[in-house]
């Protein structure tokens, strides 16, 4: 079950993740005013696994039409059974989020030799970051 209505855009204020708190206690409290002015406005949704935190972004539309449209809102994805098993193997949540952005990078380049280079733009557009 989820808080926040994802399908709708409904987002709801997040509170800090259980797993976040553990890493605090475990690095002594490194970070922590960082990450609760950050979460301190903080929207998205909450899921059983985690959040995803919603970060709207106000551009401007590209005056060709043929351009990709402006990036309006970012994700941050909290996987917080992943995060909590991470760090019961010794990680943290930065080796953890270069690790995630890694597995990414290699699946669109798997992604990208497998098909034709005038249809790559349909697997991954060049809009979309990770």
């Amino acid at each position: 079950m989820s808080k926040g209505d994802f399908a709708a855009r409904r987002p709801v204020p997040l509170m800090i993740p259980a797993c976040v708190r553990r890493e605090w206690q475990m690095n002594g409290g490194e970070g922590r005013a960082e990450v609760e002015a950050e979460f301190s406005h903080s929207l998205g949704y909450e899921f059983e696994w985690g959040q995803i935190i919603e970060e709207l972004l106000d551009h401007d539309r590209p005056e060709k039409s043929d351009d990709p449209p402006p990036l309006c809102a970012r994700w941050h994805f909290v996987l917080a059974d992943l995060h909590n098993e991470f760090l019961d193997a010794g990680g943290y949540l930065g080796d953890l989020a270069d690790l995630a952005l890694y597995i990414l990078e290699q699946i669109r380049e798997y992604a990208l030799t497998e098909v034709a280079p005038e249809n790559r733009g349909d697997i991954v557009p060049d809009y979309i970051e990770f």
